[in-house]
């Protein structure tokens, strides 16, 4: 017996589009109204298929940002090239790794300082705001750092 193949991209969305995909598509255009940013996840290994391409056009008035997790794990010399392509239609890329933390953030920005996130974990003082010490940041936040003020 021969499975017959079905053309999806051809058929009404209403005959084949499951119902909680089509209600989850109603609340995002709802949500849609009252943001400025969409950040949107993928897989790294497999941003094409990883994503959902309906996003193009719900998303295609509003700022995007598109976030690759499990960078750690991709080739990164394709994760360059999905990162091109994404860049070239306006839409920042940012590859990360949820499990080791690499790219998610790099700086702190507080109202007494700025601090460099270190590769392999950690924080480095980099920048005090005015008429603040690097005694107050020690006592305010209790947490240790390494200095590199500018």
């Amino acid at each position: 017996m021969q499975i017959p193949k079905i053309d999806f991209n051809s058929l009404p969305l209403t005959r084949w589009f499951p119902g909680h995909m089509n209600k989850a598509t109603r609340k995002i255009n709802e949500v849609l109204k009252v943001i400025d940013l969409v950040v949107e996840v993928c897989d790294a290994r497999i941003p094409g298929s990883s994503r959902n391409p309906a996003f193009d056009h719900l998303f295609e008035r509003k700022t995007r940002f598109v976030v690759f997790n499990k960078a750690d794990l991709a080739d990164p010399a394709v994760t360059g090239l999905w990162k091109a392509w994404y860049e070239r239609r306006g839409i920042r890329v940012a590859p990360v790794s949820a499990i080791t933390g690499k790219g998610v953030v790099s700086m702190l920005i507080t109202d007494l300082c700025v601090f460099d996130v270190a590769e392999g974990g950690g924080l480095v003082l980099r920048e005090l705001h005015p008429g603040v010490t690097v005694e107050t940041v020690r006592a305010k936040t209790g947490c240790d750092f390494k200095l590199a003020l500018r």
